[in-house]
């Protein structure tokens, strides 16, 4: 660093046009105009700027600046990111750089200011210069769609002890960050979350969901956890793509989609027909951290998992181990939305088995067929699954495809090694060497981010014989109809409309001329999806009846076990369990004992009182708690109060277009150790 001797600032104001700021044993950044009232000033070398009165001057372009006169219409100028800069009008635009020891030329590049290098002959946008010094050790981001990813340093000078040193917008957003690109366990990890986000932003994602009433997108933050040696990622539990059962939006109820319930169509968990019910929860807006090991330990011995959170994908959303229950029952035989994920009572939206249709990129509607065609082109040399997320003990997780060793590189679908009979639960035992995978499911082995080999855990699916992906039809899956027709250019041109679609799904339908019967001439909603292909095929159209047949997941479908040891993360105190409506719970009862008045009409307002389990487990929060969510059908109250223990009044305003029918209530309590959530199902009536 060049040493500099100590100055004394002044501000001089001289008549004319030809006025200098901040002269000191010499005369530099002339400018000729001035604003008197707002400060700032114009110079024809040096663009604009606004003299503060306190030694520092902010450009128009380059933020803030502590200038040092360096002679003869020259200067140094101090910057709190780049450190010293040296300028002079007859060399300006090109700026030398003392920590980079280099002359960067200031310029625009596609329209975003930039800096050129001449040596490496590439642009390194403005917002992200701060990539290029070495001493910047980036140790926080966050992600947003309105923001895009905003980069920060540790400065204990700031309030938050934060201080912001780049962005990338979604503008100048590319598909690698400009920052991280280190070789640190962290920058390795929090640069692959980066990534993905900016793919996301090129793609115009993630979508914006309506949830309660209020429009929101994934947002995510990453940390450098630096005395624990952890990357901390923090999502909002928003998905980057808008959750469909049958092409129908159910982010806000995953049964209310249809009249009657999905059961009307004769889908419902574990393929009961209509008589069974399905899960009624929703998406809730829920801050979640993952504490991920930066330099996992691969134990000899693996351990369980506990239900709920095992990891985190690189969307935000918590990866969960297999079972929905204590008693170890496979998460198999629900209604998952078209990215295999769902939601429990709580709200939290979670993966179970590997999502499918992830949407890493942009939300793209892709067949059954795309997908399974998608994953068979990656068993070539070199194919590989994409990254799915990190497990809470540290290690990466990937989809089905991957390498068995450094000598074969070659995509295979990984077999799993749970090939024993089934246990009491019903789920095959582990036999080791039968597969591929270990008890944990996963293996070492190289994977594109980590060509030098790694552990890391498999979302298994099932094999045809010959190694390409199992197809079938999933008895649990509501398939959609309408956006298939529509690939084909066949869309019925009333089922825009959801009514329409789910009317015509249940009574039948036209395809090209040909009459498909509909759900209420079968027992399940499966058995329609069969006859439809059958009609199909008989029609001469294979290529539609082909879009149907699904992946199979293979046991235990995600982590069973954890080979490292796994850190605290997640929401904390939530598990999962089988309630007899096919939702998901904390093991704590319904809660709600009635609302009143028990309906309201569609398009008014109506003030309700909700009444509470006194005997409700685990115990009702004092009298004094607020509640943090209290909505109905998914509407959230407005001027809730609880007036005693068991007494939740609020106004509730239906929106006009609301369906009418039976709707769920729920009431929520934020606790240090996780979320208490009271649920009163079909208690309330919109007419």
């Amino acid at each position: 660093m060049i040493k500099f001797k100590s100055f004394l600032f002044g501000v001089i104001f001289l008549s004319g046009l030809n006025h200098v700021v901040r002269a000191v044993d010499g005369n530099y950044i002339r400018y000729g105009t001035s604003d008197s009232v707002s400060g700032w000033k114009q110079s024809s070398w040096f663009g604009s700027f606004y003299d503060s009165s306190t030694n520092w001057i902010h450009h128009e372009s380059l933020g803030w600046l502590y200038p040092v006169d360096a002679g003869t219409d020259a200067t140094w100028l101090y910057h709190p990111n780049w450190n010293w800069l040296w300028v002079k009008e007859a060399y300006y635009p090109w700026i030398y750089f003392n920590d980079l020891s280099s002359w960067l030329y200031f310029g625009s590049d596609s329209g975003n200011l930039s800096f050129y290098d001449y040596e490496t002959k590439t642009w390194t946008p403005l917002v992200s210069l701060a990539s290029k010094f070495p001493d910047v050790v980036i140790g926080k981001f966050t992600m947003s769609r309105e923001s895009g990813i905003l980069y920060f340093v540790k400065d204990s000078a700031i309030s938050d002890g934060w201080r912001q040193v780049g962005e990338e917008s979604i503008s100048s957003a590319s598909t690698d960050p400009l920052f991280l690109q280190g070789s640190t366990a962290f920058e390795r990890r929090a640069r692959l979350v980066a990534a993905n986000y900016l793919r996301q932003l090129a793609g115009s994602s993630p979508e914006v969901l309506t949830i309660g009433g209020q429009s929101v997108s994934s947002s995510i933050s990453v940390e450098h956890d630096t005395d624990l040696d952890q990357m901390v990622v923090t999502g909002n539990g928003v998905p980057n793509y808008t959750p469909t059962i049958m092409g129908i939006d159910i982010t806000n109820g995953w049964n209310t989609g249809a009249n009657g319930g999905f059961e009307s169509l004769k889908l419902s968990e574990n393929n009961l027909g209509a008589s069974g019910g399905n899960n009624p929860n929703q998406v809730a807006v829920a801050e979640e951290i993952f504490r991920i090991p930066l330099n996992p330990v691969n134990n000899t011995n693996a351990t369980d998992t506990s239900l709920g959170t095992v990891g985190v994908a690189l969307n935000g959303i918590p990866v969960y181990n297999p079972f929905e229950d204590p008693n170890e029952t496979a998460a198999y035989g629900r209604i998952f939305s078209g990215c295999c994920g769902h939601p429990q009572i709580n709200g939290v939206y979670h993966y179970h088995k590997y999502p499918t249709c992830l949407r890493l990129i942009k939300d793209v509607w892709k067949s059954e067929k795309d997908k399974c065609d998608e994953i068979d082109a990656l068993l070539v040399p070199n194919g590989h699954s994409p990254l799915i997320g990190f497990a809470v003990d540290g290690w990466p997780i990937y989809g089905p495809v991957g390498w068995k060793n450094v000598d074969n590189k070659t995509g295979v679908l990984l077999a799993n090694s749970y090939t024993g009979a089934n246990d009491s639960a019903g789920n095959p035992a582990y036999v080791e060497g039968s597969g591929d995978l270990d008890e944990c499911n996963g293996l070492v082995s190289p994977t594109p981010e980590f060509p030098e080999g790694i552990y890391h855990y498999v979302m298994s699916i099932e094999a045809d014989p010959d190694g390409t992906v199992l197809r079938y039809l999933n008895p649990h899956y509501g398939y959609d109809v309408r956006n298939t027709l529509n690939k084909h250019n066949l869309l019925p041109l009333s089922w825009t409309d959801d009514t329409a679609y789910i009317v015509a799904l249940k009574v039948g339908f036209m395809v090209n001329g040909v009459s498909i019967s509909g759900t209420d001439s079968f027992s399940t909603f499966v058995k329609f999806i069969e006859a439809m292909q059958a009609t199909l095929n008989a029609n001469a159209m294979t290529a539609i009846a082909s879009e149907f047949k699904t992946m199979q997941i293979a046991y235990p479908y995600t982590i069973r076990k954890y080979r490292g040891t796994p850190s605290a993360s997640g929401v904390s105190g939530v598990g999962e369990s089988t309630t007899n409506s096919g939702g998901e719970n904390n093991a704590q009862g319904t809660g709600i004992v009635s609302i009143s008045p028990s309906a309201g009409s569609v398009g008014n307002t109506v003030s309700v009182t909700i009444t509470l389990d006194a005997n409700s487990q685990p115990p009702l929060p004092p009298a004094s708690v607020a509640p943090s969510s209290v909505q109905v059908g998914g509407i959230a109250l407005m001027g809730v109060v609880r007036s005693t223990t068991t007494s939740v009044t609020g106004s509730l305003a239906i929106p006009t277009g609301s369906g009418s029918g039976s709707q769920d209530v729920s009431v929520v309590f934020a606790t240090p150790n996780g979320n208490i959530q009271l649920n009163g199902t079909g208690l309330f009536s919109f007419q």
